[in-house]
């Protein structure tokens, strides 16, 4: 009866463990497909994301537009979905953070004292607009 009682607790206790792992699964499943909200300010770049940063703007040394990715991604930790990537990588051997979604190029290089970052919008049109927009707001900070 005693042993009964306790493999009844012990099979009710994996259950629960198996269920909040499988719930943990698919909420980042669903955080990671929901696409990034970047806010641009006078002195910051917030990334709304599953493994989202805040840049400060002061930290930019470069911005530029690429239609390709690098070569030889590898995920160190995030997520990469499909298309769909988001968090550390690296490329031969490079860190950089990736927010992006690849079937949509263009993608939006942007050169930190960190590292590399690269973003994009789920619209071509948006990255473009966010790129003249960081771009408006670095090339000011590069000449003084």
């Amino acid at each position: 009866m005693f042993n009964a009682n306790k493999r009844k607790i012990a099979g009710i206790a994996g259950s629960i463990i198996v269920v909040i792992a499988l719930a943990y699964a698919l909420y980042t499943v669903l955080a990671s497909l929901k696409p990034p909200v970047y806010t641009l300010t006078d002195t910051t770049l917030e990334i709304t994301a599953e493994f989202g940063e805040t840049i400060n703007l002061a930290d930019i040394s470069n911005v530029q537009l690429q239609n390709d990715m690098p070569d030889n991604l590898v995920k160190v930790s995030g997520a990469n979905m499909g298309s769909i990537l988001l968090g550390n990588f690296q490329s031969n051997g490079d860190a950089l953070k990736i927010y992006v979604d690849t079937s949509v190029p263009p993608f939006i290089y942007i050169t930190t004292n960190q590292g590399l970052v690269i973003i994009n919008n789920r619209a071509a049109d948006d990255t473009q607009a966010l790129f003249n927009q960081l771009e408006q707001k670095i090339a000011p900070a590069a000449t003084n």
